[in-house]
């Protein structure tokens, strides 16, 4: 879908994971990778985010750094001492009684969090009836979820085939930039001029008594004013001033 950071990067990201040494695996597999904070089930988190929400937090200054005004020294004093200003907020919330809710459940398994959960769900699902269905499969054309509206052949042909177009191409970078490197890793990355949804949106000039203006036509907002107009017996064309063929 033409993200080259993630083509780039999510591909050495892969092939690390993939060859990493077994003592990276049993550190992985031990949770090394992740902190409990509390006696709450599967509420471990990431390293990096439990250092974020402790010693970096605890560490932070009013300001930030710029409030040591340019000052080297300060800001030497800071980075070397950060760590025991972070031990002894963490030391002053364990006198207090503070550091961390105990919990031996999830506030999500209450009753009430799993009625107002039901009730989000519920609604979630009723309102995805009074869409179309996407996983329909016995219509012939390629659809807009929201409004229904059939899709341009060549936009389906490009959305039909982008997974294969991204598989390709993947299998490209992979074989020109990490196994043979015929290609440098970070030359510029071609994008594949696939259409989507948006492509179906139109640039209309319209004139008005003032200019010229372009109106973006919006699938979804234009289909829905249409079908109310014709459930209400109203005459869009007399309201916008203009004929309905522009936006179609």
């Amino acid at each position: 879908m033409n993200h080259q950071n993630y083509a780039k990067y999510l591909s050495v990201y892969y092939t690390t994971l993939v060859n990493l040494p077994q003592e990276s695996k049993d550190l992985l597999q031990a949770n090394g990778f992740s902190v409990s904070r509390s006696n709450t089930p599967a509420s471990r988190t990431p390293v990096d985010m439990t250092i974020e929400q402790t010693i970096n937090k605890h560490a932070k200054t009013s300001g930030g750094i710029v409030g040591f005004s340019g000052s080297l020294p300060a800001y030497h004093r800071w980075c070397v001492t950060r760590h025991n200003r972070a031990q002894y907020v963490s030391a002053t919330y364990q006198m207090a009684n503070i550091e961390s809710k105990i919990c031996e459940n999830h506030k999500e398994s209450s009753l009430a969090e799993r009625k107002l959960n039901e009730n989000a769900v519920t609604k979630t699902v009723e309102t995805f009836k009074a869409f179309l269905n996407p996983f329909d499969t016995d219509r012939e054309h390629l659809v807009c979820i929201s409004s229904g509206q059939k899709v341009p052949e060549d936009v389906a042909n490009d959305l039909l085939k982008v997974k294969d177009v991204g598989k390709e191409s993947f299998e490209e970078f992979l074989e020109t930039r990490l196994k043979n490197k015929t290609t440098k890793f970070h030359n510029s990355l071609t994008k594949s001029k696939l259409k989507t949804f948006a492509s179906a949106s139109k640039l209309t000039p319209i004139k008005s008594s003032m200019n010229v203006v372009k109106i973006k036509a919006e699938r979804n907002v234009f289909v829905q004013l249409l079908i109310l107009s014709q459930e209400h017996k109203v005459d869009m064309e007399k309201v916008l001033k203009y004929p309905l063929s522009l936006v179609s």
